[in-house]
């Protein structure tokens, strides 16, 4: 297995490139791909949490990032313009993902990727007890819900995800990397889409 920057390089991003990193969490991946598409390329960061944004946009400063608080229903991009989405361990904490895919195929030029690295299908105990942890270091919150989260996806699962919003996996990988999910190790996949229009 190898570290998710070095999933990077393996995705053969050529300079130039314009592409959106859903859920960017840290500035690190960010750092990397700026690199990679180059003087000439776009980085586009999408993130929930406004502060975080801000924060990253400190840390970051560099000419080719781009950075908003937003999520992957309703990006602030235009139809047709850029290269690359990327769902980087973020899928399985959205709750519309069909309507999510639908949103990276409308921003992406015909011939664009659709790129998804997540957790493979862990156990549901699992999910439980993430939720059961969440309530308890959120008392206050008790009334509400913890995150909305999904127990990993199969194979089957992402294929029917991305076939219900017109697109279909070119390139599926088992055990690309390994997360880790409140304290399991997890395995995680990667699954390219095409998108044809």
């Amino acid at each position: 297995m190898i570290s998710p920057l070095s999933l990077l390089d393996q995705l053969l991003i050529p300079k130039g490139s314009r592409v959106v990193d859903i859920g960017f969490g840290s500035s690190k991946e960010l750092l990397a791909l700026s690199n990679i598409v180059g003087d000439a390329g776009v980085v586009y960061g999408i993130e929930r949490s406004r502060s975080r944004v801000k924060r990253v946009e400190v840390e970051l400063g560099v000419a080719n990032v781009r950075l908003f608080a937003g999520d992957a229903i309703r990006m602030p991009l235009l139809v047709d313009s850029v290269d690359m989405v990327s769902f980087k361990g973020v899928l399985h904490e959205v709750k519309q993902i069909e309507e999510a895919l639908l949103e990276a195929k409308r921003i992406c030029y015909k011939g664009g990727r659709i790129i998804i690295v997540d957790f493979s299908s862990f156990p549901m105990t699992w999910l439980k007890q993430s939720n059961l942890r969440w309530c308890l270091r959120h008392p206050w919150k008790i009334l509400g819900s913890p995150p909305d989260l999904h127990a990993g996806f199969g194979r089957e699962q992402i294929h029917s995800f991305l076939e219900k919003a017109g697109l279909r996996v070119e390139r599926y990988e088992e055990s690309v990397a390994q997360g880790g999910f409140y304290g399991h190790p997890v395995p995680m996949f990667s699954a390219t889409s095409i998108v044809y229009k």
